[in-house]
């Protein structure tokens, strides 16, 4: 009876190791995302507006 408690705790400790590792390797990927969009979000602020209608490389005509 008390091998059947060991193996059930050593189980139980070998599962709660495994869970810690995936949730701080899911922690590290969302911070890398993260820091992906922080990238785009610093480089898109900095991107000049858009040239006005009619001056761009094609001429715009109405007709």
């Amino acid at each position: 009876m008390a091998e059947d408690l060991t193996v059930q705790l050593l189980a139980m400790q070998q599962t709660g190791g495994r869970e810690l590792a995936q949730i701080a390797v899911l922690r590290k990927e969302h911070e890398m995302q993260q820091a992906v969009v922080d990238l785009i979000d610093e480089v898109s602020a900095k991107a000049p507006p858009p040239a006005p209608p009619g001056t761009g490389r094609v001429v715009d005509r109405q007709a």
